[in-house]
């Protein structure tokens, strides 16, 4: 009888881990890192190639200037070649601006999973480049 309970509780654990999905971190929508900003509002990758992504000033005290945002598939390190819009913008604290970088060359599809590290530089009274990493699935 004592084993039974031991593996009930072994199953009972081995289910929740895999319903919080510890066995598969890949799948999903999150982000890490971005350590100065804070982490993004959200982030979306089109069939297309267009990604786009909401940076919101949640941390700075300041305005934050001259913000230009950047990416790179995270696993080949492949940049995306496109333009990003808008460029050099202002980011007062609390406000937020969704920027559209062309990341066609990355040949994604639809249904494919996505690590993309995104880069943001900008200006207080030095320069500044916060970093973090953002995944999900391509719409």
């Amino acid at each position: 009888m004592t084993y039974g309970w031991a593996i009930l509780i072994v199953i009972i654990v081995a289910a929740a881990l895999i319903a919080l999905g510890i066995f598969n971190p890949a799948t999903g929508h999150t982000a890490v890192g971005f350590q100065e900003l804070g982490l993004p509002n959200d982030w979306a990758m089109a069939s297309d190639g267009s990604f786009q992504i909401q940076i919101q000033n949640q941390l700075l005290t300041g305005t934050a200037t001259h913000v230009n945002v950047t990416a790179e598939e995270k696993t080949s390190g492949t940049a995306c070649t496109g333009s990003t819009t808008p460029s050099d913008v202002s980011l007062t604290q609390g406000s937020s601006q969704t920027f559209t970088i062309d990341c066609s060359n990355l040949g994604l599809a639809s249904g494919d999973t996505y690590s993309i590290k995104v880069m943001i530089d900008y200006t207080t009274t030095l320069a500044h480049t916060d970093s973090g990493t953002v995944s999900g699935t391509v719409s």
